[in-house]
């Protein structure tokens, strides 16, 4: 449990990661055109943040905190270098309450009157616990125990807002997307990543539903049988065939018989020999069907498959080395493993 766990915590972080490494990316294509066509520093500071705001369709609050931190009259105190693992956790401190700023020489406040009540309501929202957390820590002071696993560098990753969830700035993102004609080739490109996601989501769904159903202790180590849960094998030896079904029985019959047999017993697991043990074993796996029929004045019958590396699933051989114990040999690809591979230097 704790393994899955910290390997959760590593893909979630690793996700992250790659998103920023795409966003540079798409950061530097984009800074690199905007440097073509604009000369003025001014100009070209204020296309890359009105390209950015709309390619990424932040919310009117994720703007605001953005904004906020980057103008020098907010305090910042509290979010200083040596406390940068606590700044998730400050940053509402700086946010709220609500402050306005208004530069002597320029029109207008900030924030916009417009803008106030979306952002009063955000402030409001914001767990009380968290407004409350002491201004300083030191070692004899606990913070409460807020999750801040989505906080990278002080910084939580914004979500993008559809004009539901924010009408402010969605209107203005509307008027942008209206002075924009895309070629059509980029159209087609966008229809058919959003096709490719889709199915990707899909197939995903599929996967994980898949991976669920899979019962380890039934179905051997990442379900190892899952693929062969529902099949049977035989092979005919003497005068008799002999069937094998995963999961199920093991059957007895004279030759030419369609049904019915003689009970060799019920699905009773398997064994999967490590390298180790594979010195003392000729087979990688062992199958075993127990508590079959039980023989006159003897045990029960019961029958053991040995499995060995095999490019198809077949069943080679029967024997009856016992008194109604059965031996059968098998090949299979589920016994092409790490230890068949080292046994035979392959």
């Amino acid at each position: 449990m704790a393994y899955q766990m910290v390997r959760n915590k590593l893909e979630k972080t690793q996700r992250s990661i790659e998103r920023g490494i795409q966003s540079a990316l798409s950061a530097k294509v984009l800074l690199a055109s905007l440097q073509n066509r604009i000369k003025n520093n001014h100009d070209l500071i204020l296309s890359l943040a009105m390209s950015t705001l709309y390619y990424s369709k932040l919310s009117t609050v994720d703007v605001y905190q953005l904004i906020v931190g980057i103008l020098p009259e907010f305090d910042h105190e509290s979010c200083s270098s040596s406390n940068k693992d606590k700044q998730c956790l400050e940053q509402p401190r700086v946010l709220c309450p609500l402050q306005t700023l208004h530069r002597k020489g320029q029109e207008g406040v900030f924030p916009s009157p417009d803008i106030t009540p979306l952002l009063e309501e955000f402030c409001t929202s914001i767990d009380q616990e968290l407004l409350d957390l002491p201004s300083s820590y030191d070692d004899t002071t606990t913070p409460p125990a807020i999750d801040v696993s989505d906080c990278f560098g002080g910084y939580v990753e914004p979500q993008q807002i559809t004009a539901e969830q924010d009408t402010h700035l969605h209107k203005i993102y509307e008027v942008m997307e209206d002075a924009i004609e895309l070629p059509p080739q980029l159209v087609e490109l966008e229809n058919q990543q959003d096709k490719l996601i889709k199915t990707q989501s899909a197939l995903t769904s599929e996967l994980q539903t898949l991976e669920n159903a899979v019962d380890e202790q039934k179905y051997g180590p990442g379900g190892l049988l899952w693929s062969m849960k529902d099949e049977c094998f035989d092979v005919e030896a003497g005068k008799y065939t002999y069937e094998v079904c995963m999961m199920g029985k093991a059957t007895q019959r004279d030759r030419g018989q369609k049904s019915g047999g003689t009970n060799l017993g019920t699905w009773d697991g398997m064994i999967i020999h490590s390298t180790e043990e594979e010195e003392d074993h000729e087979f990688a796996i062992e199958m075993n069907w127990k508590h079959g029929t039980k023989c006159w004045n003897g045990p029960a019958r019961s029958a053991q498959v040995l499995v060995t590396c095999g490019a198809e699933t077949k069943l080679l051989s029967a024997d009856e080395p016992q008194t109604c114990t059965y031996v059968l040999e098998m090949e299979s690809y589920i016994a092409c493993n790490d230890a068949y591979k080292q046994k035979h230097g392959l």
